[in-house]
């Protein structure tokens, strides 16, 4: 997965092929990681969690798509 800085603390990624899943993560107020998966162009998302990093989102993500058979 190909990950992008969306602004300062938020990273985006778009999951091939043709996006998919759009997983999006971003640094909230205590210093923690929130991340969202969104099926194609959802405007709820289909999965969330608050992780303690940045890498630690990124993973809890991609296990989400694993474990329910998307990539």
């Amino acid at each position: 997965m190909e990950w992008k800085k969306a602004g300062t603390d938020q990273w985006v990624c778009s999951v091939p092929p043709d996006a998919r899943f759009r997983l999006e993560a971003a640094r909230i107020g205590d210093g923690r990681w929130g991340w969202k998966v969104f099926a194609g162009d959802a405007a709820n998302p289909a999965a969330t969690g608050i992780v303690n990093s940045l890498g630690s989102a990124k993973h809890a993500m991609e296990h989400y798509l694993r474990k329910a058979g998307q990539i």
